[in-house]
């Protein structure tokens, strides 16, 4: 059967519709990863601002207004990262370029930084590697990955990313990612008592124990084991 002009403009502009629809609900799934990258990067600087001026562990190097203090690198960039200090406090630096080298700026990384405070920022003068209590880049990698999507608004799926199924959850096992949306609630699973109590891990003086890296406090907490060559959360305690 044959089309008309009529028809066929019909039916290519319903196809073009359709396409649209589906390229737009593409670059909604992006943006809304995108949108919660940036509010874990948002929390992470109220936090930086509203607390770490009185971080017992940044020490005064004797200068006005110049500080030093141990951590783990939990996010990096040209410009800007985030560094879990040993007092377990997520501390967002700005850098000029030329201050530290790249090798230094990996995710990861123990560092001693050299900083001033700047309103209510800090500014990264000299960055130096310092070796945490336990040594091992991939763990450390995990780690600071589980802490950095626990600092924002990650839902049970963004967590299970991390995750080694089946998944130990207070002595229960879980079978998958599916079983576990499915059993817990994100306010069940991911409480305001368990984001605190990881966020706030002191990276740089945690050991491994028994095979185990635990991030939080004894009764709630997350724990990354090594499995199938690499770091994950086997078990979840709240």
């Amino acid at each position: 059967m044959k089309m008309t002009g009529r028809k066929l403009l019909s039916v290519l502009l319903l196809l073009a519709l359709i396409a649209g629809v589906l390229s737009a609900c593409g670059a909604d799934s992006i943006n809304d990863k995108q949108s919660v990258a940036e509010r874990n990067r948002q929390s992470i600087a109220r936090r930086s601002q509203a607390a770490l001026i009185d971080d017992s562990h940044s020490k005064s190097t004797g200068k006005t207004n110049q500080y030093r203090v141990l951590g783990i690198i939990l996010d990096a960039s040209a410009s800007q990262f985030t560094l879990q200090s040993e007092g377990g406090k997520a501390m967002r630096f700005a850098v000029n370029s030329g201050t530290v080298e790249k090798l230094d700026m990996e995710v990861g990384n123990g560092c001693e930084v050299t900083y001033k405070t700047s309103g209510n920022g800090f500014i990264a003068q000299e960055i130096m590697s310092a070796r945490p209590k336990f040594r091992n880049q991939g763990a450390m990698d995990s780690a600071a990955a589980v802490i950095l999507c626990l600092s924002g608004e990650a839902d049970i799926s963004s967590f299970a990313e991390y995750c080694r199924f089946p998944l130990k959850v207070n002595g229960k096992w879980v079978r998958s990612a599916q079983d576990l949306e499915d059993t817990y609630t994100t306010d069940e699973l991911l409480s305001k008592q368990l984001r605190s109590a990881v966020t706030a891990t002191d990276l740089f003086n945690t050991v491994l124990s028994g095979g185990a890296f635990r991030l939080g406090t004894k009764d709630s907490n997350v724990i990354l084991r090594f499995r199938d060559q690499r770091w994950r959360v086997t078990e979840v305690n709240y």
